[in-house]
């Protein structure tokens, strides 16, 4: 399996998103009829990722992002 941050690196933001949200829509094509159609929401994980990267993503219409860190006590 291809994971989205490889593909970035190499083919670029704007095609690893379509990527992405293909196979996000192919999967909601296949969920169950008795489910909800509620459409799924792609976070994309800006942690450790350059500015100029999470901006392409932006670019490319990209609008929700997320970024989690270990909390220390």
């Amino acid at each position: 399996m291809l994971r989205a941050g490889s593909m970035s690196a190499e083919l670029g933001v704007g095609f690893a998103l379509r990527a992405v949200n293909e196979r996000v829509q192919q999967a909601v094509a296949r969920r169950p009829r008795d489910l909800p159609a509620i459409q799924p929401r792609l976070v994309a994980v800006s942690k450790t990722k350059p500015a100029d990267m999470v901006i392409e993503a932006y670019g490319h219409g990209q609008r929700t992002f997320g970024e989690n860190y270990v909390r220390t006590l």
